[in-house]
């Protein structure tokens, strides 16, 4: 099991962690778990949940250089989950609740003259109904992705 994409991080004050998602909706609570766990393991860089990512996130993102968006999947994915480096995309639809991340480094890039490094890590999820807390195959997706972290970043 390699994941490459994470030896390409390094994590300090000036990285800015941000979790997507809603802990109302069982696994699409994976972003706000992995930011949590990471605030507990004392990852450095400024950590952030959101429900949705929206226009004003791109102030947020200029004041870092590392930027690592961690959001849920619908997908299966080799290993439970997968990050990948994203670049700024001018594809902004302001009528739309659903603002993706790259959406965001283009705003941070256009309005702002800032083009910070990012990635996003997908953590897979089974089970979207109502309801708080995650679906047994969750949690070992994101033990999973939390042991790998560490391993590859911390040690």
């Amino acid at each position: 099991m390699k994941h490459v994409a994470f030896q390409n991080i390094s994590v300090d004050d000036r990285t800015l962690w941000i979790g997507i998602g809603n802990t109302g909706r069982s696994d699409d609570g994976l972003g706000w778990a992995f930011v949590d766990r990471l605030t507990k393991e004392g990852i450095p860089g400024q950590k952030v949940c959101r429900y949705q990512l929206q226009i004003e996130d791109a102030d947020l993102l200029r004041a870092h250089d590392r930027i690592i968006f961690v959001d849920a999947s619908h997908e299966a994915l080799p290993d439970g989950f997968v990050v990948h480096w994203i670049g700024p995309r001018d594809e902004v639809a302001f009528t739309t609740h659903a603002l993706p991340p790259e959406s965001v480094l283009a705003l941070c890039r256009d309005v702002y003259g800032h083009n910070p490094r990012a990635w996003l890590l997908a953590i897979e999820g089974v089970n979207w109904d109502l309801g708080e807390g995650l679906s047994s195959t969750a949690i070992q997706n994101l033990e999973s992705a939390v042991s790998v972290f560490q391993t590859t970043l911390v040690d």
